[in-house]
């Protein structure tokens, strides 16, 4: 009854107002911009507010794209990369140095990952680069995309098609697949795009058992799955994918991020997974 009067609430409220509250529910509250409370079985006994369509989540992003490095014509400079934007830049680079290439950025937003490994990329101009995310955050790369001098060929859908005309080198899926629910379904049908490569980043895992918890971003909830590592892998194993990479992120989740869990289900750090077609 009570998450049936809060739903009916928030629905009614002016989106300013449930802004203003959850910015002061995490002030009062002391809680990160991200944390995860309890360990779930069932998705559907977590509400999902979708914070990655939310205003906050979109001011963060455009946030972070204003504060690239431009050369004062307006082109993308060297930016610091983290680890786990290290191996898809090498292996885009070593794609694009022979020949055209077709990447699929999963959940790239607003294109921020692709603007930062631009300059290391020698032969950009081979490199096709289409990202698959919410149209809030795709206006938002458009219009950064509108202030560069470039030769960047990238491309924002939605949705990803059954078939294509040309054939896909890369897959890149970076903090996103614990949001797909439905997880082996999706692996399995990007499988079916044949690409060469299949790289996932920043993925909750360990050696529990697959499970749901409920994650706090920005003041809205969602769920989000916790993998276990072995079961993960044996899906691309059994469907012609074998892993030739694996490591943790350099990134640190305190104690203080998770409430309501057993200490045998929290995780230290994400993993990094790239997959080879066999």
């Amino acid at each position: 009854m009570k998450s049936l009067i809060k739903k009916i609430l928030k629905e009614i409220s002016p989106p300013l107002i449930v802004r203003i509250f959850n910015k002061s529910k995490l002030f009062f509250k002391k809680e990160f911009q991200t944390s995860f409370d309890g360990v779930y079985d069932d998705l559907n006994d977590i509400e999902d507010e979708l914070p990655w369509s939310k205003q906050p989540w979109i001011d963060a992003q455009n946030l972070t794209l204003n504060n690239l490095n431009l050369s004062k014509k307006g082109e993308l400079q060297e930016q610091k990369l983290t680890d786990f934007e290290l191996i898809p830049s090498l292996l885009i680079s070593s794609l694009a140095y022979k020949s055209e290439c077709n990447i699929f950025d999963v959940g790239g937003g607003t294109g921020l990952t692709f603007f930062k490994m631009a300059p290391y990329i020698k032969e950009i101009k081979n490199v096709n680069y289409h990202i698959f995310d919410n149209q809030e955050l795709a206006r938002s790369g458009r219009n950064f995309l509108g202030k560069l001098k470039h030769n960047l060929n990238i491309f924002f859908h939605e949705k990803i098609k059954d078939n294509y005309s040309f054939n896909i080198d890369l897959i890149f899926i970076n903090s996103s697949i614990q949001y797909i629910y439905e997880y082996e379904l999706f692996i399995k049908d990007i499988i079916n795009l044949s690409p060469k490569y299949i790289v996932i980043t920043q993925l909750p895992c360990g050696e529990f058992k697959t499970f749901f918890s409920k994650q706090n971003q920005r003041g809205y909830n969602t769920p989000i799955i916790f993998f276990n590592k072995n079961d993960l892998l044996k899906v691309f194993a059994n469907n012609g994918y074998g892993c030739i990479c694996d490591f943790p992120v350099d990134e640190l989740y305190m104690d203080s991020f998770f409430k309501n869990f057993p200490d045998d289900h929290k995780i230290k750090n994400t993993r990094s997974f790239v997959f080879e077609k066999l």
